[in-house]
């Protein structure tokens, strides 16, 4: 294609790249031979290890060829045959980094929880090897989160503050790896006790049973017997051999029944701290005896403690902005989004979760004067305390999360963006153009994402697409 006389710029011009016969599988050779032909590169059939400027670049079909180790460790850069049609196809030039096998992570965000400093660079190249950013520092923009088990450091800060952010395992990693492309996250998911021992106590043999039934399907392993391997031990309330030895040892968390019920609603290892074995333990009541307010007030107190954690969380974060500490400083403390509330808001949610600790408080103390009194019932007072401590904190999140949503600017991927575009049938000649407008202008991508369907070809033409 000619403009003003003169011949358009290939992509991949000035680029000299190595396509040798012994180093791709045949049957792709031909096509990666025209894809850099058409984008200008010069082709040099041959493989040449002393090449190994920033513009010459050598196709190796994976990082198992007998020749890979050798090309790297003379600084050749490295491409797949995967990566050099993806950029081909979408007009991008050649990466710079070493050895790219594919772009099916291109834009994506991850880090690495839990891992050896081995496993953690073997990560951060394959990553790096899919056009992926692997990062250091846990932050609300990651896509993804590779975790060896829920012992990871900082693994609790991900669960809490990231809900809809998937948690992984490695597997998942090297399944994208195989495939060359990003495969479905669900069936890789770490579940919630993944990597723990638990051993419970003080609960009945037939609940008892259930309960390892539970801990096992989700990813634990059940332990009759307290040991040194144990993680955690479940009681219903203090005191007994396997309590007061796992209190010598210092080492095991000891935590109430509603610690597992939660952690598998959630689907994440939730923090013991909130669900602490006292004389008061409630039991779980057999469903044979357990009347429907009883089971009604159960529910209560389970959406209670979510919703309490939630504001312990963003008090927590208040506090720290008011103190002047950093997101640095505050990485490895369970915090919310909550940066952009005003004076009246934040005070609004400290009083809130003021008054459901002294609320709480209250009804302990008064609790002993209510036994001996018939003109209320206890399970319907208390369940009239909970729906009013509960209304309070959900007043004061939902006025913070609706101005948080109406200050925040989503930041979209470049996947999502290209996944987009292509869907609306943008042509080629134009998607990179596209592609780069909405990338770097994060307002005009919020506006086209939120754009109606149908008009979303039309807002494209007026901004020149």
């Amino acid at each position: 294609m000619a403009t003003n006389g003169r011949k358009k710029r290939g992509t991949f011009e000035g680029t000299t790249v190595y396509l040798s016969r012994n180093l791709v599988a045949p049957e792709i050779y031909s096509t990666l031979y025209d894809a850099l032909r058409l984008n200008g590169a010069d082709i040099r059939p041959c493989c040449d290890p002393s090449k190994n400027s920033p513009l010459d670049f050598h196709v190796i079909s994976s990082a198992d060829h007998e020749r890979f180790a050798d090309l790297r460790a003379k600084g050749c850069n490295l491409l797949g045959p995967q990566c050099v049609l993806s950029c081909a196809k979408e007009h991008r030039v050649l990466p710079k980094q070493g050895y790219t096998c594919c772009l099916a992570m291109d834009g994506v965000k991850v880090i690495a929880l839990g891992f050896g400093n081995d496993e953690k660079a073997r990560i951060q190249e394959r990553v790096s090897a899919m056009g992926g950013l692997s990062l250091d520092k846990l932050s609300l923009d990651i896509d993804f989160a590779i975790v060896k088990n829920v012992l990871a450091s900082k693994y609790k800060w991900w669960a809490l503050n990231n809900l809809k952010k998937p948690i992984i395992s490695i597997t998942w990693l090297d399944q994208c790896w195989m495939e060359h492309r990003i495969v479905p996250h669900e069936p890789y998911r770490v579940l919630p006790f993944t990597g723990l021992t638990i051993c419970v106590t003080k609960i009945h043999i037939d609940e008892r049973r259930q309960m390892g039934k539970m801990i096992v399907e989700n990813g634990g392993q059940y332990s009759a017997d307290l040991t040194k391997k144990c993680t955690h031990l479940v009681s219903d309330g203090v005191g007994g051999d396997k309590y007061t030895v796992a209190k010598k040892w210092g080492n095991i968390h000891i935590v109430n029944r509603r610690w597992i019920d939660m952690c598998i609603a959630r689907r994440a290892c939730l923090d013991e701290a909130a669900y602490p074995v006292t004389n008061n333990t409630p039991s779980r009541t057999s469903s044979a005896n357990c009347s429907q307010k009883e089971k009604q007030c159960q529910h209560q107190e389970y959406k209670t403690d979510t919703i309490a954690q939630h504001v312990q969380a963003a008090t927590k974060t208040i506090e720290l902005s008011e103190s002047g500490l950093s997101q640095d400083d505050s990485a490895s403390v369970p915090c919310m989004v909550f940066d952009e509330l005003d004076k009246e808001k934040k005070a609004t949610l400290k009083k809130s979760s003021s008054k459901l600790s002294v609320k709480r408080k209250h009804d302990d103390i008064n609790s002993e004067e209510k036994k001996g009194k018939n003109s209320t019932n206890p399970i319907e007072e208390g369940l009239k305390n909970v729906n009013e401590s509960m209304a309070e904190i959900a007043r004061a999140l939902n006025e913070a999360n609706k101005r948080l949503d109406r200050s925040t600017i989503r930041i979209y991927s470049s996947t999502e963006i290209y996944d987009e575009l292509e869907k609306l049938g943008v042509p080629d000649d134009k998607l990179l153009d596209a592609a780069y407008f909405l990338k770097t202008n994060n307002e005009k991508a919020d506006t086209f994402f939120c754009c109606p369907e149908r008009l979303k070809r039309q807002w494209l033409e007026r901004n020149g697409f």
